[in-house]
């Protein structure tokens, strides 16, 4: 493992490829993904772990494992398609992640045949929430999302009533009971490894006791980055596939391995997989 500070992210990759690396993993930060595309540089196989700006361009021999909810979002559009949904609803915070997570979905719910969703911004206040609540009453939709963070996912379900309702993974952080009856029948992607975790395919698995489900994510990512730095150092594969801790991955033809995540649901303060009785 070598680390490194701010910056320094290109003199760590050289140290890399001075000790003879053949698969380098990393780095995880978006900022360093750019500053390794912004130079030419003659790399081994790389797996990066976070994704460039939309319209980036990756380097030769530089591959995309992430966990953003750029993926998540593009999952929960086609499944509200396959369900049948029309119509949707986005509600959407001002925050930049939460745009990028509505984003990524209009995009890929357009792009499924649905309509132009009905965006409305999110309001903490009561007097704004009840005004949409009237409101999707007057216009009806097949379904919402919910871009907003897990608190306020558990403040907008109640006016957003029984309309089916979808937001990210961050809604699974531990939530308090109260919130979890607020958040009944909201439907969102996560990891196996914290939603499956009684699997067989994990049972071998060392599980550390982490704080909090970020860092559980991440624990599930370098499990994941290991398995297929290993394949790539056997020769870079034209084709990969595989069901890991972070979900199913399949690599496509940007050298973008595409995440698909285990949908769930909110049920009577449980969580549980969508469509289980």
């Amino acid at each position: 493992m070598i680390s490194h500070g701010d910056d320094e992210v290109l003199a760590a990759f050289d140290k890399a490829k001075a000790a003879g690396a053949r698969v380098i993993v990393g780095p995880l930060v978006r900022d360093d993904v750019k500053a390794l595309a912004a130079v030419a540089v003659d790399l081994p196989p790389v797996l990066a772990l976070n994704q460039m700006d939309e319209g980036g361009t990756l380097p030769r021999n530089v591959y995309v494992l992430t966990l953003t909810i750029d993926s998540e979002a593009r999952q929960i559009a086609r499944r509200a398609r396959e369900d049948g949904a029309a119509t949707v609803a986005v509600i959407a915070s001002d925050t930049p992640r939460q745009q990028r997570f509505a984003s990524a979905f209009n995009a890929e719910w357009i792009l499924a045949g649905g309509g132009a969703p009905v965006m409305y911004r999110f309001d903490p206040t009561p007097d704004v929430l009840r005004l949409m609540r009237r409101e999707l009453a007057k216009t009806p939709v097949d379904a919402a999302l919910l871009a907003v963070d897990a608190a306020d996912a558990a403040r907008a379900k109640p006016y957003v009533g029984t309309i089916p309702s979808y937001t990210s993974s961050e809604v699974n952080e531990r939530q308090p009971p109260d919130a979890l009856r607020d958040l009944d029948n909201v439907r969102f992607v996560d990891i196996p490894w914290l939603v499956d975790a009684d699997a067989s395919a994990f049972a071998a698995l060392k599980r550390p006791d982490y704080p909090n489900p970020t860092l559980e994510r991440l624990y599930a990512l370098g499990m994941d980055a290991f398995r297929i730095a290993q394949d790539f150092a056997d020769g870079l594969p034209t084709k990969l596939e595989l069901d890991g801790a972070t979900g199913h991955l399949s690599l496509d033809e940007t050298r973008q391995f595409v995440r698909e995540g285990r949908l769930m649901e909110f049920r009577a303060g449980r969580i549980v997989p969508v469509g289980a009785r």
